[in-house]
């Protein structure tokens, strides 16, 4: 199986919102440097939820978790890190 195949199967059979634009499920790259330590820049992520109180003023997540492909491991991120690639 093709790691497009299972990036395809992971975005399709997850369907819970992390917020206004944001879904669990949808394929982001890491746009910030700096952000984690080793640097996560240009990075793909997929989110896999949303962390615990993290909102603004509109109630909308600042912050999601999210599976960092590269690496394996789960991290969070602030929302403006992050750009979509594939919604």
């Amino acid at each position: 199986m093709s790691l497009t195949f299972r990036l395809r199967m992971i975005h399709y059979s997850i369907t819970q919102r992390t917020g206004d634009s944001m879904k669990i499920g949808n394929i982001y790259r890491v746009c910030k440097k700096g952000t984690h330590r080793p640097c996560h820049f240009n990075n793909l992520v997929i989110v896999t939820g949303k962390a615990g109180q993290n909102t603004d003023d509109l109630g909308k997540y600042k912050v999601v978790v999210a599976t960092n492909l590269k690496t394996g491991t789960e991290h969070h991120y602030f929302v403006e890190e992050l750009e979509a690639l594939c919604k």
